[in-house]
């Protein structure tokens, strides 16, 4: 019984101590994100080409969903850009999936 309950301390240690790491990467991260940039692409006046805009991602605001409200605003006064969605499009919601990535065997030339 004693054992039992030395295990469960250590275990707790361990859990806090794991926790104490994730909570010190979360506020890393969080502070990489205040000063993060996304980068749109806006028409370019005149022209059938793309234009690179960068702009600050908002406080609490993730990259992605900056980046299509972005799009969706178009170009800000200077940018000397035109805007490549209409006017009437709005975001009624961002929802991101992870992309499992699979894995590929590098090609060789037959010998």
């Amino acid at each position: 019984m004693q054992n039992d309950l030395n295990q469960l301390k250590e275990r707790v240690g361990r859990l806090e101590q794991e926790l104490a790491a994730l909570r010190a990467s979360l506020d890393a991260l969080s502070q990489e994100l205040r000063g993060a940039k996304v980068t749109i692409y806006l028409k370019a006046p005149g022209e059938d080409l793309l234009v690179p805009v960068t702009r600050p991602v908002p406080p609490g605001e993730d990259p992605p969903t900056a980046a299509l409200r972005a799009l969706v605003a178009g170009p800000q006064a200077g940018e000397g850009a035109e805007a490549v969605l209409p006017a009437a499009v709005k975001v009624l919601s961002v929802q991101q999936k992870r992309v499992r990535r699979r894995r590929t065997s590098p090609v060789t030339s037959p010998a």
